[in-house]
């Protein structure tokens, strides 16, 4: 199960001593697409290092920042929309200068070694390369050494022996999490997260949880879900009162003692990589959505369609129809692959002819960990008017969308250049100029040409997705002929609200990413 990293938003791993105090970390930074495997020097791309800061006893490292330099998100073949991230920490508890000698002892009068370090830790005698472990804390100022590797005025650093070898699998994508989701933004892969398990104390106060075993203060956050295991009830957390007491805002702990679960507010990676579960489609067109292999989801028609529809999962989200697809009477089960580059999977239908308003995929997942399930609902739009254009971006979870547009569409130019006031007095015969030749001639002629497009009428629920369009580095548009960059031009947007408005539609400009005339050199 591996931990995700949006590498739009910071990443903070936070590295503590084993036992003791820490004075310093150095951290081996591990990124590489692919296959999975133990990394090694071929796989180091960044080796960071902290000292504490007063008062501390931790050193946190931000690392997304430089995990994104290897996600390639881009349309086409070249884009790595995945990448592994592995970290190993040295931490340095202590340092400093001996200053006596005495046989297989470290000797350092200023120090304070009982709250500073333990047995087991590594010295390293930095005067002279030699190291040796500690096999007894004498006291404050004197450690027992392994080998007799210091004498006085030699200079010493003192590590945990053991590296900070992360737990963790890390997973990048280059997604984003929201102010709201808090820090490290969907790292689980579990809808369902567990993180506190106990039995209430005998007394029972209204509206509250008390458990004296508990940390709740280190635990829990505010608004996760409270489940009374013994009465049945469920209540969120609306306060964390101390390390063992909640205020609750239902009173559901009502006998003594009551058997308890406590689990995080939703805030996960789904099997769906979207945040929308309509999809619009004009009949002909390929629908195309994002789902995570490693939730290893089947996907299934619940109803609509016939054999001559078909579909497949594919690692790419241009990869087009092959003779090879099944029809979609066979369900997809996705496989989860060590191979960083196939995490996220499309799921392809074609063609869409035959398929109607009130169609339904279901996204199901059973794997242990991972179980969910959406339901996809298709609403198929007629429109044969207007050109139906099509806007591909990279979402949150950093996958590619479709977000299609249905209604009126408008191009425009905007051309600049620069000009000089020629000389075009001829003084051949008598003076004299040709009235057809330009005075003012122009040179270095560009355009760039912007396109605005409008959705039609949609669900309120596609207001999230407009707002990930707002916040998408990468768009293109797909005219149905070419698929083309675009950046965002529209950069103020009033979120529409069925009760406000009744009907919904947006209208956003888009300027194309490229010069009208062919400038690449």
């Amino acid at each position: 199960m591996s931990a995700i990293i949006n590498a739009r938003s910071p990443y903070f791993i936070k590295i503590t001593p084993s036992q003791g105090s820490i004075q310093s970390a150095t951290m081996s930074l591990y990124v590489w697409s692919g296959n999975y495997i133990v990394p090694t020097t071929n796989e180091l791309r960044y080796t960071l290092s902290k000292t504490v800061i007063s008062g501390n006893n931790y050193i946190a490292f931000e690392i997304s920042s430089l995990v994104k330099d290897y996600l390639e998100t881009e349309y086409g073949n070249f884009s790595t929309d995945g990448v592994w991230v592995q970290t190993s920490t040295v931490v340095v508890k202590d340092s400093g200068t001996t200053t006596a000698t005495t046989a297989n002892k470290l000797v350092d009068s200023t120090q304070n070694f009982t709250s500073s370090v333990q047995v087991g830790d590594t010295v390293n005698n930095t005067t002279d390369g030699t190291s040796a472990t500690i096999s007894a804390v004498d006291s404050n100022t004197t450690l027992s050494l392994s080998s007799d590797i210091m004498t006085t005025g030699e200079s010493y650093s003192i590590r945990q022996t053991a590296t900070v070898e992360d737990a963790e699998t890390y997973l990048s994508f280059d997604g984003f999490g929201y102010f709201k989701e808090g820090v490290n933004p969907r790292t689980s892969t579990n809808p369902v997260n567990t993180l506190v398990t106990g039995t209430t104390d005998g007394v029972t106060v209204a509206f509250k949880l008390q458990d004296s075993t508990q940390t709740f203060l280190n635990s829990v956050s505010l608004g996760d879900t409270v489940n009374n295991l013994s009465d049945g009830g469920s209540t969120t957390i609306s306060a964390i009162e101390s390390n063992t007491s909640l205020a609750l805002a239902a009173d559901i702990m009502v006998s003594t003692p009551d058997n308890y679960s406590i689990v995080a507010t939703p805030n996960y990676t789904p099997a769906l990589l979207q945040s929308n579960t309509k999809i619009y489609f004009k009949q002909g067109t390929d629908i195309v959505f994002p789902v995570f292999a490693e939730a290893e989801p089947t996907i299934s028609f619940i109803s609509g369609g016939g054999a001559n529809i078909k579909w497949e999962r594919t690692d790419e989200f241009w990869n087009l129809y092959q003779n090879y697809w099944g029809n979609i009477l066979t369900p997809i089960v996705v496989p989860d692959s060590t191979n960083s580059t196939e995490k996220i999977v499309y799921i392809r239908v074609t063609p869409t002819l035959t398929l109607q308003t009130g169609d339904t995929i279901s996204v199901v997942s059973t794997k242990s960990g991972y179980a969910q399930s959406f339901t996809l609902t298709l609403e198929a739009v007629c429109e044969p008017k207007y050109e139906q254009l099509q806007v591909i971006f990279y979402n949150k979870f950093g996958a590619l969308q479709i977000m299609p547009f249905f209604k009126r569409s408008q191009k425009s130019i905007n051309v600049s250049g620069n000009s000089y006031n020629r000389n075009i007095m001829d003084f051949t015969s008598s003076p004299s100029y040709d009235q057809s030749k330009h005075s003012i001639t122009s040179y270095g002629i560009n355009g760039n040409e912007s396109i605005e497009m409008n959705t039609g009428f949609i669900d309120e629920s596609f207001n999230e997705v407009i707002e990930e369009i707002m916040l998408s580095k990468q768009i293109w548009v797909d005219d149905s002929t070419n698929v083309l960059p675009i950046n965002l031009n529209t950069k103020s947007l009033t979120f529409k609200k069925g009760v406000n408005e009744g009907l919904i539609n947006y209208t956003i400009s888009f300027n194309y990413a490229f010069s009208t005339i062919n400038n690449i050199k």
